[in-house]
Protein backbone atom coordinates (compact mmCIF):
# COMPACT_ATOMS: atom_id res chain seq x y z
CA UNK A 1 0.00 0.00 0.00
CA UNK A 2 1.20 3.23 -0.60
CA UNK A 3 1.73 6.39 1.36
CA UNK A 4 -1.59 8.64 0.12
CA UNK A 5 -3.54 5.29 0.57
CA UNK A 6 -2.88 4.51 3.88
CA UNK A 7 -4.42 7.71 4.99
CA UNK A 8 -8.08 7.23 3.24
CA UNK A 9 -7.97 3.50 4.50
CA UNK A 10 -7.28 4.74 7.87
CA UNK A 11 -9.67 7.27 7.60
CA UNK A 12 -12.88 4.99 6.04
CA UNK A 13 -12.23 2.30 8.93
CA UNK A 14 -12.69 5.30 11.36
CA UNK A 15 -15.70 6.09 9.47
CA UNK A 16 -17.22 2.76 9.51
CA UNK A 17 -16.21 2.70 13.99
CA UNK A 18 -17.82 5.83 14.23
CA UNK A 19 -20.93 4.74 12.55
CA UNK A 20 -21.05 1.54 14.11
CA UNK A 21 -20.74 3.64 17.85
CA UNK A 22 -23.47 5.31 16.72
CA UNK A 23 -25.89 2.30 16.09
CA UNK A 24 -24.20 0.84 19.07
CA UNK A 25 -25.38 4.31 20.81
CA UNK A 26 -28.91 4.19 19.00
CA UNK A 27 -29.49 0.91 20.34
CA UNK A 28 -28.73 1.78 24.33
CA UNK A 29 -31.07 5.19 23.66
CA UNK A 30 -33.62 2.76 22.87
CA UNK A 31 -33.41 0.23 25.31
CA UNK A 32 -32.35 2.63 28.05
CA UNK A 33 -35.58 2.44 29.92
CA UNK A 34 -35.09 -1.42 30.39
CA UNK A 35 -32.67 -0.27 33.34
CA UNK A 36 -36.11 0.57 34.92
CA UNK A 37 -37.67 -2.94 34.65
CA UNK A 38 -37.66 -4.94 37.35
CA UNK A 39 -38.28 -8.57 38.18
CA UNK A 40 -41.31 -10.39 36.35
CA UNK A 41 -43.06 -13.78 36.26
CA UNK A 42 -40.43 -16.28 35.71
CA UNK A 43 -37.61 -14.38 37.33
CA UNK A 44 -38.24 -14.60 41.01
CA UNK A 45 -38.73 -18.39 39.99
CA UNK A 46 -34.95 -18.48 38.65
CA UNK A 47 -33.92 -16.42 41.85
CA UNK A 48 -35.28 -18.86 44.50
CA UNK A 49 -33.94 -21.55 42.91
CA UNK A 50 -30.12 -20.10 43.57
CA UNK A 51 -31.22 -18.04 46.48
CA UNK A 52 -28.52 -19.47 49.75
CA UNK A 53 -27.03 -22.05 47.54
CA UNK A 54 -23.75 -22.47 46.38
CA UNK A 55 -22.70 -22.46 42.62
CA UNK A 56 -22.69 -26.41 42.25
CA UNK A 57 -25.65 -26.46 44.47
CA UNK A 58 -27.36 -24.33 42.07
CA UNK A 59 -26.58 -25.52 39.03
CA UNK A 60 -27.28 -29.51 40.15
CA UNK A 61 -30.66 -28.58 41.21
CA UNK A 62 -33.72 -29.25 39.00
CA UNK A 63 -34.88 -26.60 36.88
CA UNK A 64 -37.88 -24.74 38.38
CA UNK A 65 -39.79 -24.57 34.90
CA UNK A 66 -38.69 -28.38 34.46
CA UNK A 67 -39.62 -27.58 30.80
CA UNK A 68 -35.94 -27.72 29.46
CA UNK A 69 -32.07 -27.94 29.99
CA UNK A 70 -30.23 -24.19 30.55
CA UNK A 71 -28.02 -24.98 33.61
CA UNK A 72 -26.37 -21.82 31.42
CA UNK A 73 -28.54 -19.45 30.58
CA UNK A 74 -31.05 -20.02 33.85
CA UNK A 75 -29.07 -21.98 36.92
CA UNK A 76 -24.98 -20.09 36.19
CA UNK A 77 -26.47 -16.98 34.85
CA UNK A 78 -28.83 -16.11 37.36
CA UNK A 79 -26.53 -17.12 40.40
CA UNK A 80 -23.79 -15.11 39.34
CA UNK A 81 -25.85 -12.06 38.16
CA UNK A 82 -27.73 -11.86 41.57
CA UNK A 83 -24.44 -12.52 43.79
CA UNK A 84 -22.90 -9.37 41.94
CA UNK A 85 -25.85 -6.66 42.34
CA UNK A 86 -27.58 -8.04 45.66
CA UNK A 87 -30.79 -9.65 43.58
CA UNK A 88 -31.23 -6.44 42.58
CA UNK A 89 -33.35 -6.14 38.75
CA UNK A 90 -30.51 -3.29 37.58
CA UNK A 91 -27.63 -5.23 37.19
CA UNK A 92 -29.77 -8.60 35.26
CA UNK A 93 -30.70 -5.41 33.21
CA UNK A 94 -27.95 -4.12 32.43
CA UNK A 95 -25.92 -7.24 31.98
CA UNK A 96 -28.50 -7.82 29.25
CA UNK A 97 -28.08 -4.85 27.50
CA UNK A 98 -24.09 -5.03 27.22
CA UNK A 99 -24.99 -8.50 26.20
CA UNK A 100 -27.09 -7.37 23.42
CA UNK A 101 -24.79 -4.62 22.43
CA UNK A 102 -21.94 -7.26 22.20
CA UNK A 103 -24.16 -9.44 19.84
CA UNK A 104 -24.20 -6.20 17.65
CA UNK A 105 -20.82 -5.51 17.62
CA UNK A 106 -19.63 -9.41 16.98
CA UNK A 107 -22.72 -8.92 13.81
CA UNK A 108 -20.37 -6.27 12.48
CA UNK A 109 -17.27 -7.92 12.83
CA UNK A 110 -18.26 -11.54 11.66
CA UNK A 111 -20.05 -9.48 7.93
CA UNK A 112 -16.90 -7.97 7.41
CA UNK A 113 -14.71 -11.49 8.42
CA UNK A 114 -17.13 -12.98 5.30
CA UNK A 115 -16.38 -10.43 3.17
CA UNK A 116 -18.83 -7.54 2.82
CA UNK A 117 -18.10 -3.81 2.78
CA UNK A 118 -18.68 -1.58 5.93
CA UNK A 119 -21.63 -0.41 4.33
CA UNK A 120 -22.98 -3.92 4.09
CA UNK A 121 -22.21 -4.74 7.79
CA UNK A 122 -23.10 -1.16 8.98
CA UNK A 123 -26.67 -2.15 7.45
CA UNK A 124 -27.24 -5.83 8.66
CA UNK A 125 -25.89 -4.56 12.38
CA UNK A 126 -28.53 -1.87 12.53
CA UNK A 127 -31.41 -3.95 11.18
CA UNK A 128 -30.59 -6.51 14.64
CA UNK A 129 -29.83 -2.97 16.60
CA UNK A 130 -33.15 -1.46 15.85
CA UNK A 131 -35.58 -4.56 15.55
CA UNK A 132 -38.24 -4.53 17.91
CA UNK A 133 -37.85 -8.45 17.97
CA UNK A 134 -34.92 -7.30 20.49
CA UNK A 135 -37.54 -5.67 23.26
CA UNK A 136 -38.29 -9.18 24.87
CA UNK A 137 -34.84 -10.29 25.53
CA UNK A 138 -33.39 -7.15 26.70
CA UNK A 139 -36.23 -5.72 29.06
CA UNK A 140 -36.99 -9.08 30.83
CA UNK A 141 -34.03 -10.68 32.94
CA UNK A 142 -35.10 -13.75 31.96
CA UNK A 143 -34.43 -12.79 28.41
CA UNK A 144 -30.81 -12.96 29.21
CA UNK A 145 -31.05 -17.10 28.04
CA UNK A 146 -31.80 -15.49 24.44
CA UNK A 147 -28.99 -13.34 24.67
CA UNK A 148 -26.74 -15.68 25.69
CA UNK A 149 -27.38 -17.89 23.08
CA UNK A 150 -27.11 -15.32 20.23
CA UNK A 151 -23.72 -14.07 21.72
CA UNK A 152 -22.06 -17.35 21.95
CA UNK A 153 -23.66 -18.73 18.95
CA UNK A 154 -22.42 -15.72 16.95
CA UNK A 155 -19.16 -16.28 18.36
CA UNK A 156 -19.29 -20.04 17.55
CA UNK A 157 -19.57 -19.26 13.82
CA UNK A 158 -17.23 -16.83 14.03
CA UNK A 159 -14.53 -18.80 15.65
CA UNK A 160 -15.42 -21.18 13.13
CA UNK A 161 -15.05 -18.93 9.80
CA UNK A 162 -11.52 -18.19 11.05
CA UNK A 163 -10.28 -21.65 11.67
CA UNK A 164 -10.66 -21.93 15.06
CA UNK A 165 -12.08 -25.09 15.46
CA UNK A 166 -11.77 -25.82 19.04
CA UNK A 167 -13.39 -22.53 20.22
CA UNK A 168 -16.17 -22.90 18.06
CA UNK A 169 -17.33 -26.11 19.37
CA UNK A 170 -16.83 -24.83 22.83
CA UNK A 171 -18.59 -22.16 22.37
CA UNK A 172 -21.78 -23.38 20.63
CA UNK A 173 -21.85 -26.19 23.46
CA UNK A 174 -22.08 -23.26 25.99
CA UNK A 175 -24.82 -21.37 23.50
CA UNK A 176 -26.78 -24.89 23.75
CA UNK A 177 -26.90 -24.68 27.25
CA UNK A 178 -28.17 -21.25 27.20
CA UNK A 179 -30.72 -22.47 25.43
CA UNK A 180 -31.22 -25.06 22.60
CA UNK A 181 -32.74 -22.96 19.90
CA UNK A 182 -29.64 -22.17 18.91
CA UNK A 183 -28.97 -26.09 17.36
CA UNK A 184 -28.95 -24.54 13.62
CA UNK A 185 -25.51 -22.46 14.44
CA UNK A 186 -23.57 -25.59 13.81
CA UNK A 187 -24.90 -25.69 10.35
CA UNK A 188 -24.43 -22.15 9.91
CA UNK A 189 -20.85 -22.00 10.79
CA UNK A 190 -20.68 -24.98 8.80
CA UNK A 191 -22.34 -23.41 5.69
CA UNK A 192 -20.05 -19.80 6.27
CA UNK A 193 -16.92 -22.04 6.60
CA UNK A 194 -14.10 -21.55 3.44
CA UNK A 195 -13.38 -25.55 4.13
CA UNK A 196 -17.61 -25.46 3.20
CA UNK A 197 -17.42 -23.53 0.48
CA UNK A 198 -14.70 -24.65 -1.41
CA UNK A 199 -15.60 -28.33 -1.05
CA UNK A 200 -19.40 -26.82 -2.21
CA UNK A 201 -17.42 -25.05 -5.13
CA UNK A 202 -15.34 -28.43 -6.07
CA UNK A 203 -18.69 -30.41 -6.10
CA UNK A 204 -20.68 -27.98 -8.17
CA UNK A 205 -17.71 -27.77 -10.73
CA UNK A 206 -17.40 -31.52 -10.77
CA UNK A 207 -21.06 -32.10 -11.72
CA UNK A 208 -20.93 -29.29 -14.45
CA UNK A 209 -17.96 -31.41 -15.47
CA UNK A 210 -19.69 -34.27 -15.56
CA UNK A 211 -22.69 -32.61 -17.34
CA UNK A 212 -21.06 -31.23 -19.88
CA UNK A 213 -18.85 -34.08 -20.66
CA UNK A 214 -22.38 -36.13 -21.16
CA UNK A 215 -23.21 -33.18 -23.01
CA UNK A 216 -20.50 -33.47 -25.71
CA UNK A 217 -20.71 -37.40 -25.75
CA UNK A 218 -24.18 -37.03 -26.67
CA UNK A 219 -23.71 -34.78 -29.24
CA UNK A 220 -20.79 -36.47 -30.76
CA UNK A 221 -23.26 -39.19 -31.20
CA UNK A 222 -25.63 -37.66 -33.28
CA UNK A 223 -23.38 -36.02 -35.05
CA UNK A 224 -21.87 -39.66 -36.03
CA UNK A 225 -25.67 -40.50 -36.90
CA UNK A 226 -26.91 -37.46 -38.78
CA UNK A 227 -23.36 -37.74 -40.66
CA UNK A 228 -24.01 -41.09 -42.12
CA UNK A 229 -27.49 -40.40 -42.83
CA UNK A 230 -26.34 -37.68 -45.31
CA UNK A 231 -23.28 -39.65 -46.32
CA UNK A 232 -25.84 -42.95 -47.10
CA UNK A 233 -28.53 -40.84 -48.41
CA UNK A 234 -26.41 -38.28 -51.06
CA UNK A 235 -23.56 -41.32 -51.35
CA UNK A 236 -20.10 -39.19 -50.38
CA UNK A 237 -17.77 -42.04 -51.44
CA UNK A 238 -14.78 -39.88 -50.82
CA UNK A 239 -12.36 -42.29 -51.77
CA UNK A 240 -14.79 -42.13 -55.52
CA UNK A 241 -14.86 -38.77 -55.40
CA UNK A 242 -10.38 -38.23 -55.11
CA UNK A 243 -9.93 -40.29 -57.81
CA UNK A 244 -12.19 -38.91 -60.22
CA UNK A 245 -10.61 -35.90 -59.68
CA UNK A 246 -7.67 -36.70 -59.92
CA UNK A 247 -7.98 -38.84 -62.90
CA UNK A 248 -10.14 -36.82 -64.72
CA UNK A 249 -9.20 -32.78 -65.54
CA UNK A 250 -12.98 -32.20 -67.12
CA UNK A 251 -14.55 -33.08 -63.87
CA UNK A 252 -11.81 -30.70 -62.17
CA UNK A 253 -12.56 -27.81 -64.35
CA UNK A 254 -16.63 -28.33 -63.59
CA UNK A 255 -16.23 -28.82 -59.43
CA UNK A 256 -13.95 -25.64 -59.82
CA UNK A 257 -16.49 -23.75 -62.40
CA UNK A 258 -19.40 -24.93 -59.50
CA UNK A 259 -17.45 -24.11 -56.46
CA UNK A 260 -16.95 -20.18 -57.57
CA UNK A 261 -20.21 -17.87 -56.70
CA UNK A 262 -23.29 -20.11 -57.71
CA UNK A 263 -25.74 -18.48 -59.72
CA UNK A 264 -28.38 -19.68 -57.66
CA UNK A 265 -27.90 -17.46 -54.98
CA UNK A 266 -29.81 -14.70 -56.80
CA UNK A 267 -32.73 -17.00 -56.17
CA UNK A 268 -32.40 -17.78 -52.92
CA UNK A 269 -36.13 -15.52 -51.84
CA UNK A 270 -37.92 -18.15 -54.09
CA UNK A 271 -37.56 -21.21 -52.13
CA UNK A 272 -38.54 -23.41 -54.55
CA UNK A 273 -36.83 -22.11 -57.64
CA UNK A 274 -33.75 -22.33 -55.37
CA UNK A 275 -33.74 -25.85 -54.92
CA UNK A 276 -34.48 -26.12 -58.93
CA UNK A 277 -31.10 -24.48 -59.62
CA UNK A 278 -28.98 -26.50 -56.68
CA UNK A 279 -30.40 -30.09 -58.41
CA UNK A 280 -29.18 -28.46 -61.74
CA UNK A 281 -25.76 -28.18 -60.17
CA UNK A 282 -26.07 -31.32 -58.68
CA UNK A 283 -26.83 -33.18 -61.79
CA UNK A 284 -24.22 -31.12 -63.70
CA UNK A 285 -21.73 -32.57 -61.08
CA UNK A 286 -23.06 -36.33 -61.89
CA UNK A 287 -23.39 -35.79 -65.84
CA UNK A 288 -19.83 -34.83 -65.38
CA UNK A 289 -18.76 -38.15 -63.89
CA UNK A 290 -18.34 -37.02 -60.14
CA UNK A 291 -20.62 -39.32 -57.65
CA UNK A 292 -22.86 -37.32 -55.79
CA UNK A 293 -26.18 -38.39 -54.42
CA UNK A 294 -28.04 -41.36 -55.46
CA UNK A 295 -27.96 -42.70 -58.97
CA UNK A 296 -31.13 -42.30 -60.81
CA UNK A 297 -33.29 -45.64 -60.40
CA UNK A 298 -31.87 -46.37 -57.27
CA UNK A 299 -34.03 -48.67 -55.28
CA UNK A 300 -33.34 -51.27 -52.06
CA UNK A 301 -33.91 -54.24 -54.20
CA UNK A 302 -31.02 -53.44 -56.32
CA UNK A 303 -28.32 -52.16 -53.74
CA UNK A 304 -25.46 -52.61 -55.94
CA UNK A 305 -26.31 -50.02 -58.31
CA UNK A 306 -26.95 -47.79 -55.10
CA UNK A 307 -23.44 -48.38 -53.65
CA UNK A 308 -21.30 -48.93 -56.66
CA UNK A 309 -23.30 -46.52 -59.45
CA UNK A 310 -19.83 -45.71 -61.00
CA UNK A 311 -18.83 -50.05 -61.12
CA UNK A 312 -20.12 -52.10 -63.39
CA UNK A 313 -21.79 -55.24 -62.93
CA UNK A 314 -20.18 -58.12 -61.64
CA UNK A 315 -19.44 -56.10 -58.67
CA UNK A 316 -16.38 -57.55 -56.98
CA UNK A 317 -14.99 -57.81 -53.10
CA UNK A 318 -12.22 -54.86 -53.53
CA UNK A 319 -14.99 -52.60 -54.97
CA UNK A 320 -17.21 -53.30 -51.94
CA UNK A 321 -14.87 -52.77 -49.27
CA UNK A 322 -13.57 -49.77 -51.87
CA UNK A 323 -17.28 -48.34 -51.55
CA UNK A 324 -17.43 -48.95 -47.75
CA UNK A 325 -13.96 -47.37 -46.66
CA UNK A 326 -15.17 -44.23 -48.90
CA UNK A 327 -18.59 -44.06 -47.19
CA UNK A 328 -16.53 -44.66 -43.39
CA UNK A 329 -14.34 -42.13 -44.47
CA UNK A 330 -16.76 -39.56 -45.71
CA UNK A 331 -18.99 -40.07 -42.13
CA UNK A 332 -15.67 -39.34 -40.19
CA UNK A 333 -14.97 -36.45 -42.28
CA UNK A 334 -18.70 -34.85 -41.73
CA UNK A 335 -18.53 -35.97 -38.15
CA UNK A 336 -15.59 -33.88 -37.46
CA UNK A 337 -17.12 -30.86 -37.90
CA UNK A 338 -16.53 -27.77 -39.42
CA UNK A 339 -14.66 -25.77 -36.58
CA UNK A 340 -12.07 -29.18 -36.99
CA UNK A 341 -11.72 -28.40 -40.68
CA UNK A 342 -11.41 -24.73 -40.40
CA UNK A 343 -8.40 -25.24 -37.76
CA UNK A 344 -6.58 -27.18 -40.04
CA UNK A 345 -6.60 -25.56 -43.26
CA UNK A 346 -6.06 -22.30 -41.12
CA UNK A 347 -2.97 -24.14 -39.72
CA UNK A 348 -1.78 -25.36 -43.36
CA UNK A 349 -2.03 -21.37 -45.07
CA UNK A 350 0.12 -20.67 -41.77
CA UNK A 351 2.66 -23.36 -42.67
CA UNK A 352 2.30 -22.48 -46.23
CA UNK A 353 3.89 -18.56 -44.96
CA UNK A 354 6.17 -19.69 -43.17
CA UNK A 355 10.11 -19.59 -44.20
CA UNK A 356 12.43 -16.96 -45.99
CA UNK A 357 10.91 -15.17 -48.91
CA UNK A 358 12.38 -17.31 -52.31
CA UNK A 359 14.66 -14.50 -53.87
CA UNK A 360 13.69 -13.51 -57.61
CA UNK A 361 15.09 -15.69 -60.22
CA UNK A 362 15.93 -18.96 -57.77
Amino acid sequence: MSGSDAPSSRLSRGRAVAALAIVLIGAIAIHARSLANGFFADDYLFLEQVRGRSFLTALSSPDPLGNFIRPLGRQAWFWLVSRLGNETPLPFHLANLCLFLASVALLYRLVRRLGGDATTALATTAFLAFHYAADVPVHWSAGAQDLLALLLAMTAIHAHVVGKRGLSAIAILAALLAKESVALACLAAIALSAAFASAVESWYDAQMARVSGYYKRWVKRWILVIAAVLVLVMHIDAISMAGTLWRDPEVRQAVVALASPSSCDAQKNDQQAYLACLNTEAAGLRSAGLSVGPPAGCAFADLGACLLPQRPAPYTSQDVVAVIAGLLLSVLAASLGAPFWFQVLTRLASLRNTGDKPAPGS
